[in-house]
């Protein structure tokens, strides 16, 4: 069940802190930890203290529950209480109190461009490249399966399901320059000389 509302992050070592909201909380705290635990956090402050303390001395809250609309006024609100301007990780201070919520087609074209703000190698969190997602496909097209490409390639089975069902990599140009090639050229790039 997504919980929105106002979170903390709390360093239990220095007791700085981020305050953020969100519209479903759960998730939110689950991109903070992948981010973090890759060192690809956008905060560099939060992020050293992360590398420097672990992440046992980090510790989740949720301040508020509130519904989407009073995010940006809750979260202003709990910003002023923890003074995070003063010795917090936030940066920047919440000064636009009323959330746009939009709905319908609008909703899924803002989803869409941000979508492809962050495709593919622009993602931060991207473990493969382009390249890789075009063997793949190959692989795929000469029948074989994602354990077997994990296996082969030490790309993890739920990558390339991803790649197979069109769930991600979509932006990705659909190529035949594998097509004329054999399995062991395109596995070639996976194996040390």
């Amino acid at each position: 069940m997504k919980i929105c509302g106002v979170y903390k992050i709390e360093n239990k070592e220095n007791d700085r802190v981020i305050i953020g909201s969100s519209k479903d909380i759960k998730k939110r705290w689950s991109n903070y930890k992948s981010l973090l635990k890759k060192g690809t956090y956008g905060n560099k402050e939060l992020q050293d203290d992360w590398n420097s303390y672990g992440s046992d001395k980090f510790e989740f809250t949720i301040l508020d529950n509130c519904l989407q609309r009073d995010l940006y006024v809750q979260e202003s609100f709990w910003q002023e209480i923890y003074a995070v301007s003063l010795h917090g990780y936030n940066k920047n201070k919440v000064t636009k109190l009323k959330k746009n919520i939009i709905v319908g087609t609008k909703a899924r074209k803002v989803h869409n461009d941000r979508s492809l703000l962050f495709a593919g190698v622009k993602n931060p969190s991207a473990s493969i490249t382009e390249e890789d997602v075009l063997r793949i496909r190959a692989l795929l097209n000469f029948g074989y399966n994602a354990k077997e490409i994990y296996a082969l390639t030490d790309i993890s089975e739920a990558i390339v399901y991803t790649i197979k069902n069109k769930s991600r990599w979509k932006n990705v140009e659909v190529s035949t320059f594998y097509d004329s090639k054999d399995v062991d050229y395109i596995l070639s790039a996976y194996y040390c000389a």
